[in-house]
């Protein structure tokens, strides 16, 4: 079914969503874009950031409707703005999304450049998950635990506002997962999409829960 950009695609509580080609955006019954906190979806499928959520469920009070995604402004449109919405989103999916044959310093310094971010941000990173022991080898070479610790630093390297997660916490030990969690967890203060098998642990840390 064709949508023009901008039209509303459901009602979510209080929220219209509306339908912008690539991604959605809430809106107030005022028509103010909100700002969204932490929202998950859970279920066997993976993370599809460019599709849009049909027949969503509530699961969690609606108090927690505090805000929503709204990436771009009123006056904007998309695909043709992509550019102004990339720098603001963070992907951490199945793939690391990390050059084979370079190391995890040089992959996170060419993607620092493509964002420029200063060269410290890498160096503080590859020591928040302690990786700056072996920041000098090529990713082929390393553990998939390891590789997903560089993805994590890859995803938050240019301080996204809005951070897509498809099972961020894969092939992490709990020492791992613990030392990622600032980055990405509860304690980033981002918001955040993230799409789990387990559904238990992403209840207990999401404001809105879609099924």
């Amino acid at each position: 079914m064709f949508r023009s950009p901008g039209a509303i695609a459901f009602h979510l509580g209080p929220l219209e969503i509306r339908w912008y080609g690539i991604l959605t955006a809430a809106f107030d019954a005022e028509g103010h874009p909100f700002r969204a906190q932490r929202h998950k979806r859970v279920g066997p499928g993976r993370l599809q950031p460019a599709a849009p959520v049909h027949q969503p469920r509530l699961l969690e009070r609606e108090d927690h409707f505090g805000a929503a995604v709204a990436l771009i402004r009123a006056d904007e449109s998309l695909p043709r703005r992509a550019f102004a919405v990339r720098p603001r989103i963070g992907l951490l999916a199945h793939e690391p999304l990390l050059y084979r044959d370079l190391t995890g310093r040089e992959n996170l310094a060419y993607h620092a450049r493509l964002h420029k971010v200063p060269p410290t941000r890498v160096t503080q990173l590859l020591e928040a998950v302690q990786m700056t022991g072996r920041a000098d080898e090529p990713i082929r070479l390393l553990s998939r635990g390891m590789v997903q610790r560089l993805a994590v630093c890859r995803t938050v390297l240019h301080d996204p506002e809005l951070l897509l997660l498809d099972e961020p916490r894969a092939n992490l030990d709990p020492g791992a997962a613990e030392l990622v969690e600032p980055l990405i967890g509860r304690a980033a203060n981002r918001t955040r999409v993230l799409t789990s098998h387990d559904p238990q642990t992403a209840i207990q840390e999401a404001d809105l829960v879609l099924g």
